[in-house]
Order: structure tokens, then C-alpha cells, then sequence
């Protein structure tokens, strides 16, 4: 192909040029974001389900992908088209061969379940099943993006690179929609895992045709074509001079929209459940917002966009995240339906504010891979200062508190900087009041989160933050009514009378008359009682042990283990220390319980058929650990239950119904269900409900059970399983 010819192509070479980077970009944005679904579920359980696994596997993420804009922007500057591809090409083919070794023993993506390190922070051995299971396929697919921009820009000068940037953001959000909607529900992890492997094979073979397009299409050019677009014209009145690169804003402006984006992730999971459609949820808000910021001024309503960033402020700062908090006013629990929408919108604005001044601020073409790099480090700075500062440092989720407030600051500088309504300068009186009103909504939302988040802390005995949350001790009544209670996030686990005469009696939900206590006290026993406990908050039931009785609990939080057996004053249970000293052994074993009970069983610490009765009580705050609630988790149970034993399960929740799962899933494991619901006063802690899995027909004709046996629950649904759960269809 001459030099005329390679400058002014007909419309087939465009459509053959075309073809392999339209393909290669839809397809890398897609899997980009979709390996990131597949590994967090895969790695979930393993971690005990906590809300904090996805927070940190976004972290690590953001930080992969700031890796690969770094890499694609030294490339670039530094090196021609021919080492580009060379090197780009190299790195592709790694990582194919890479997961190609991995299908040798296992499946490819899914991350080492050997590797998984629970005697400490479990940070770190996190990031390293990550960075082993994806971190090269990764960053290729982070760095490849920019890399295909710039090499169609080279196979083809005088033709826009930015169809290929929105085609990025539509295979992206594809990546996020298809996931919970379609891909978990159709297959398995193992199916995904495979199916992903055989995309990004796909993938290769698009990039080297692409690069191939583009060395053939630009052998016809000058070779040392710089990668730029020709200069813009200069701004127009009233925007930006973009050749001013505001740096330390790019970051800010990235940052604060990273840090909202977990924020709310981390509140929906801990709160609701950590699963994937509640990341997927949040991630899809702040991506639309990017897509619709980048889209052009037209999308991006300045003014309007403020305005609504200002309201969502205020009313998450009102809404006091749970609560509505208003001086003079009752506490008014907001429901979980209003909840979710408040949470959503209000990220939604206070990112599309973020994005859009980010857009304002962009530099000139050849200044793009920078900006972006920028971008994704100030990405990378949010995440990190969520997943890794913020649980060092803060005592409590300050985290959503203090994005609000620095997103409020830089906001408020963006527009210092470039103000929407520019004032003449005499009119300097103006300005100072909108200044002071600024200074005073600060101080407002800093005072609300004061009263959100720092006053239980406050008056709080004891209180620690860990990666599987927030844990205090709080103390009520008085005299022989004092007690001490164990808070996880906003629920109370257990609680121990501090008077001698009254320590030994079960309370809360672990009452005499709950449905624990009428198993724990008429279940008829062959001997000595063995019990498996998932989930050890104070280790009330131990208070029902007896001489000789095993109990033996699955606990993956080392404060609350620590709690449970110190025993230092006031700040310790001395229920497991009063059990056996009554002859009972108790004994902890740290770590998630369905993957400790597996283990369990395959190293022959514990037969099968070992357990009388296995108790399912591991919520922390009001989430749910949705993988020990499947058929899969249940086939377990019983493989570990003695014939006609019982499985009792908490089903106490504010904002979800779960009897019908639990019947759902009794009828699927072949095992009669009643349910048990206690509510004498709605403001006793003594309320719970519980439903009983069992075939013992003796217990279930005894009159004291079939005295607290509640009507079975109308709705039916399907039974859950690793590969799907449907909460929404639960709500309460």
C-alpha cells in the first residue's frame, strides 16, 4: 500500500480496519469487569462472606488498573509502533499461557482456596489469591484500552478515537449488567471461570489482528507520527483554559468519587448482604455517572448537577444513613425500600458533579494518557483509603461521613476556581455569603456525623473495627438487671447479666422460651449433648450446656472470640469459663465456618454424623452470609448431623423475611420445618424468630413445641444456592 493510498482509505479498508478494534475494545471493557464479579464471588466465602472482601477487591483493582494506565502511558511516549505491539504482544500471550497453565490443575480465574490466611489481617493474603488467579490477565486488559486508542489514531490520523472510548463504557456496563441478571444465574462459578477463559482467548486473537491492522494501515505514514490528535482551539469565554493541568484536582475530583462509590458499596453490604448484585448496583451508578459526565456538556448540566449534589449532601447527612435524625424529633428508622433509592440517587449526583468537573478540567488530546493516569490514581488513592486506612484508623464507618464532606470542599473549589455565575467584582459582598454558607453546611454535616457515627462510640465500654466490622460493648440497667452486651455493627449478639446470681441465664434471642431454648431444653438427648454453633457472639448457649456436653463453635472474627473468653471485668463473657467448668467442653474454631467444617470433615477431626444439633447464628449487623444459606451449605449440615437431629436457625431480621427460605431449603434437604416466633413485647430483646429443621417426630408431638409452633409462611420460594439468591424477593 503506497503513502497515498494508506492516507485516504475507501470505505471497506475502513470497515476491515475497523472490525478487530471494535471487537478487542468491547470485548476487554467486558471482561475487565466481569473477572471482577467472578473472582469477589469466588472469594467471598472463603473470607466468612464479609462486606469488606469487595471493597478490598475493588482496591485492589483500582490499583492493577492505575498499573496498567501508567504502563500504556510510558509505552506511548516512550516507545515506537513497532516495539508497542511488540512489547503489548509479549505481554498478552504471558498472560494467555499463564491461565492456560492454571487449567493444567485447576480452573483458570478462580482464585487458590490454599492460599486464604485467616490467623491475621486478611488483607494481604486477599491481594495475593487475586494477583496469582487474574493480576496479569488483568492488567493487560486495563492496559490494552489506551494502547488500541493509540494505535488506531496511527493507523488512521484524521479519524476520532473516541467512538472507541464510549464502545469501552457500553462493554463495560454490559460486563456489570449481564453478571447478576444472567451469567450467576445460568451457570456455575466453574462455567463462568471457563467461559471467561474462553473470552479472553478471543480477545488475543482481536488484539493481534488490531495490531496488525494498525502496523500495516501506518507503515504507509512518517514512522515517527506522534500519537496525538491536532491541538483544540483555544476554550471558549467562561471555560477552563485546559492547557492548565490541574493535577492535584484530577486526583481530588477521582478520589472523592471513589471513596462515595465504596462508601455506599461497604453501608449496602454490611447492612443488606454482600452479594453481587449489591456490587454491581453501586459500581453501575458511578460508571453511568463517568459515561454520562464524558458524554459532552450537554450531559452535563452544570448548575443542575451542584444543586442536586448539594440536596444529596444534605439528605444523607439528615437521613443520618439509617435513622432520620432531626433535633426534636423521634428516631424514625427508615425502611430498607427508601433506603437503597436515597443511597443510590445521592451517589448518582454527587459522582456525576465529580465526573463532570473532571470533563471540565480535561486537558488538550496530548495530555490525555496523563489525565488518565490521574484519573485512575486518584481512583486507586480512594480505594485505598477505604479498604486499607480507613478500618486502621477509624473506630467506626466514617468513611461515607468524610466522603461527603471532602467531596463537598472539592466541589466547592471546582467551583471557586470557575464559578457557575460569575460575579463582577464589585459585587464581592455576594461572594462572602455564599462562602460563609458554605462553611456553614460543613459544620452542619460534620455535627450529623458526630451524631451518626461517633456517639455510640462514644458511650461505648469497649469498641474495635476489624475487616469483618465493628464490634462494642455496651452496658444497661442497673443493680441485679445490669448487663453487658455484645453489639456487632448496629445488632446486639448476646448479652450477660454482670450479677453473680444471674450470669448463667441465657438472654436475648437465646432465651428459655425462644426457639434455641425449647431445642436446648427438650430435644431428647442419647447421652451427653453434641452441638455445632455457627457463629459464637458471647457464647450464650453455652449456658444451657451440661456436664460432659460438647459444644464446638465456628467463629471467624478474633474480637469476638477475644470477648468471649477474657473474661477481664467488664469487658468479657464468662458463659464458655461457667460451662465448663460445669464439665462441658467448649471449644473455637477460628475461621468461616463452612469452610472450617469442610476441612473438619476431611481431615477427620469430626466424624460425620457427629452433631445432635447445628445452630446457624452468624448475621453480622443485619447482613447476611448468604453462602452458608444454600442447598449446597445444607448438604453439609447434614452430612454432619446425626440421623434425626435438629438444625436451628436465627431468622431474626429488620428488613428481610427468611422463614421461606429456610422451609424452601428444609424441603429440598428432605427435613420437616416449624417455625418458632417469639413476641411477647416489641421492645424486648428477648424477641426472635427461629426456624427448626428436623424428622425427630418426637420432638416436633412434644405439647411444649407444638404450643410455640407459628403458622408455616405463605410465600414460597426458590431455594437458594451458591449460584443464585434472590434477597429482593424476601423484603419485608
Amino acid at each position: 500500500m503506497n503513502a497515498t493510498r494508506a492516507s485516504e482509505p475507501n470505505a471497506g479498508s475502513n470497515a476491515k480496519f475497523l472490525l478487530p478494534f471494535l471487537g478487542a475494545t468491547f470485548l476487554g471493557a467486558f471482561l475487565l469487569f466481569q473477572v471482577q464479579l467472578i473472582a469477589g464471588k469466588a472469594i467471598l466465602p472463603l473470607f466468612g462472606g464479609s462486606s469488606s472482601v469487595w471493597a478490598t477487591c475493588v482496591m485492589f483493582f483500582q490499583l492493577l488498573l492505575l498499573a496498567g494506565y501508567a504502563y500504556a502511558h510510558m509505552s506511548i511516549r516512550r516507545l515506537g509502533p513497532g516495539p508497542q505491539v511488540a512489547l503489548h504482544g509479549a505481554l498478552l500471550a504471558l498472560a494467555l499461557g499463564l491461565l492456560v497453565g492454571i487449567t493444567r490443575g485447576g480452573v483458570p480465574v478462580l482464585p487458590n482456596e490454599e492460599l486464604a490466611d485467616l490467623s491475621g489481617d486478611p488483607v494481604p493474603s486477599l491481594l495475593l489469591m487475586l494477583l496469582a488467579a487474574i493480576g496479569l490477565p488483568f492488567f493487560v486488559l486495563a492496559a490494552t484500552s489506551p494502547l488500541l486508542q493509540a494505535w488506531f489514531v496511527r493507523g488512521r490520523p484524521g479519524m476520532s478515537p473516541y467512538p472507541l472510548y464510549a464502545l469501552s463504557n457500553a462493554g463495560s456496563l454490559a460486563g456489570l449488567l449481564t453478571y447478576p441478571f444472567l451469567v450467576e444465574r445460568l451457570m456455575s462459578l466453574t462455567q463462568q471461570a471457563w467461559t471467561w477463559f474462553t473470552g479472553f482467548a478471543a480477545f488475543v486473537v482481536f488484539c493481534a489482528a488490531a495490531s496488525a491492522s494498525a502496523l500495516h494501515a501506518s507503515s504507509g505514514h512518517v514512522e515517527s507520527l506522534p500519537v496525538e490528535t491536532p491541538e483544540a482551539p483555544p476554550p471558549a469565554a467562561g471555560t477552563p483554559d485546559r492547557e492548565n493541568r490541574p493535577v492535584a484536582l484530577w486526583i481530588g475530583l477521582s478520589a472523592c468519587a471513589s471513596v462515595m462509590f465504596l462508601g455506599v458499596t461497604n453501608k449496602l453490604c454490611l447492612n443488606v448482604a454482600p452479594v453481587p448484585f449489591l456490587w454491581v448496583l453501586p459500581l453501575s451508578i458511578y460508571l453511568v455517572s463517568f459515561i454520562a459526565a464524558f458524554a459532552g456538556e450537554r450531559w452535563y448540566p452544570r448548575g443542575a448537577a451542584y444543586c442536586l449534589s448539594a440536596i444529596a449532601v444534605a439528605v444523607f447527612s439528615v437521613l443520618g444513613y439509617e435513622k432520620l435524625l432531626i433535633p426534636g424529633l423521634p428516631d424514625y428508622s427508615v425502611p430498607m425500600l427508601l433506603h437503597i433509592p436515597i443511597l443510590c440517587l445521592g451517589l448518582f449526583f454527587i459522582c456525576l458533579a465529580c465526573h463532570g468537573e473532571l470533563y471540565r478540567l480535561r486537558p488538550p488530546p496530548r495530555h490525555l494518557t496523563g489525565f488518565y493516569l490521574a484519573v485512575a490514581g486518584g481512583g486507586a488513592l480512594g480505594g485505598l483509603a477505604v479498604s486499607v486506612v480507613a478500618p486502621r484508623i477509624f473506630p467506626t464507618y466514617l468513611e461515607l461521613g468524610l466522603g461527603l464532606l471532602l467531596s463537598f470542599l472539592v466541589l466547592f473549589t471546582c467551583h471557586c476556581r470557575d464559578p457557575i455565575h460569575p460575579w463582577p467584582a464589585q459585587s464581592e459582598r455576594r461572594q462572602a455569603v455564599v462562602h460563609v454558607a458554605a462553611v456553614v453546611a460543613v459544620l452542619a454535616l460534620g455535627i450529623q456525623i458526630a451524631r451518626t457515627e461517633l456517639a455510640d462510640f462514644l458511650s461505648a465500654l469497649f469498641w474495635k473495627r476489624n475487616f469483618y466490622g465493628t464490634v462494642h460493648l455496651r452496658v444497661f440497667g442497673r443493680g441485679a438487671d445490669r448487663s453487658l452486651a455484645l453489639m456487632h455493627g448496629t445488632i446486639r449478639h448476646g448479652a450477660q447479666f454482670t450479677s453473680d446470681e444471674r450470669r448463667r441465664q441465657p438472654t436475648t434471642y437465646y432465651g428459655e422460651a425462644s426457639g434455641i431454648g425449647l431445642v436446648m431444653r427438650h430435644f431428647p438427648r442419647q447421652g451427653p449433648q453434641k452441638v455445632c454453633l455457627v457463629g459464637l457472639g458471647a457464647g450464650t448457649i453455652s449456658a444451657y450446656a451440661r456436664q460432659r456436653d460438647v459444644h464446638r463453635y465456628y467463629e471467624i472474627n478474633p474480637i469476638v472470640i477475644d470477648l468471649a473468653t477474657r473474661q477481664e471485668g467488664d469487658l468479657g463473657f464468662t458463659f464458655l469459663s461457667d460451662a465448663n467448668r460445669r464439665g462441658a467442653v467448649t471449644t473455637i474454631v477460628a475461621g468461616d465456618a463452612r469452610q472450617s467444617m469442610r476441612k473438619d470433615l476431611a481431615e477427620r477431626r469430626v466424624a460425620p454424623g457427629s452433631f445432635d444439633v447445628i445452630v446457624l447464628d452468624a448475621f453480622s449487623s443485619d447482613a447476611i452470609p448468604v453462602h452458608l444459606l444454600t442447598v449446597e451449605a445444607f448438604a453439609l449440615y447434614r452430612a454432619l448431623l446425626r440421623r434425626n437431629g435438629v438444625i436451628a436457625v436465627h431468622t431474626s431480621n429488620k428488613y428481610f423475611d427468611f422463614p421461606p427460605v429456610i422451609f424452601a431449603l428444609a424441603k429440598e434437604a428432605r427435613f420437616r420445618a416449624i417455625h418458632v416466633l417469639l413476641r411477647d413485647d416489641p421492645k424486648r430483646v428477648s424477641n426472635s424468630s427461629w426456624v427448626l429443621l428436623t424428622n425427630c417426630d418426637r420432638f416436633l408431638d412434644m405439647p411444649a413445641i407444638r404450643d410455640a409452633t407459628a403458622p408455616a409462611p405463605e410465600q414460597s420460594v426458590r431455594p437458594w444456592t451458591d449460584g443464585y439468591a434472590a434477597l429482593f424477593s424476601v423484603l419485608k
